[in-house]
């Protein structure tokens, strides 16, 4: 009888987790929707990636009027920044299991854009730690930044 309550209490652990985790996966989907249309994701950063990527813009705009071209619109895949953007309908975002977050759209159906986010969830709050696009990382961009004092090659 003690080990059908103990195994009854393991198995609504693992169905607890389980939810809790699509939860999560559901918030991060949300935050990523939200960085699309607003075409910016320094809003939703952790205080740590902000605080790395403010040092980095001080060093970069002293010496460069355009700093390294590092804009969220770009490492998003948005050209201009613009506002008007038919294709982000389109726009497909999943969870990996390594916990990432993956979106992907084509600009005028031929190019594909793919990024990918780190985030982190606490609290029931969802912030970017880092996006990827490509093979470059926003975040190891301006890590480099700060070590070196000069844009990245």
């Amino acid at each position: 009888m003690k080990t059908k309550g103990v195994m009854l209490s393991m198995l609504l652990c693992a169905v607890c987790t389980a939810w809790a985790g699509n939860d999560r996966d559901a918030e991060k989907i949300r935050l990523v929707e939200k960085i699309y249309r607003e075409q910016g994701f320094m809003k939703y950063a952790s205080p740590e990636f902000k605080r790395i990527v403010r040092k980095g813009e001080k060093i970069v705009y002293r010496d460069e009027p355009m700093g390294c071209e590092l804009f969220e619109h770009y490492q998003l895949g948005f050209s201009n920044g613009d506002s008007e953007v038919p294709w982000v309908q389109k726009l497909k975002i999943s969870v990996r299991p390594n916990g990432m977050v993956h979106a992907h759209y084509l600009v005028e159906g031929k190019r594909r854009v793919d990024n990918d986010f780190k985030i982190s969830c606490n609290g029931g709050k969802c912030m970017v730690d880092d996006v990827l696009y490509g093979k470059s990382s926003y975040r190891k961009a301006y890590e480099y930044i700060v070590k070196f004092g000069k844009c990245p090659e």
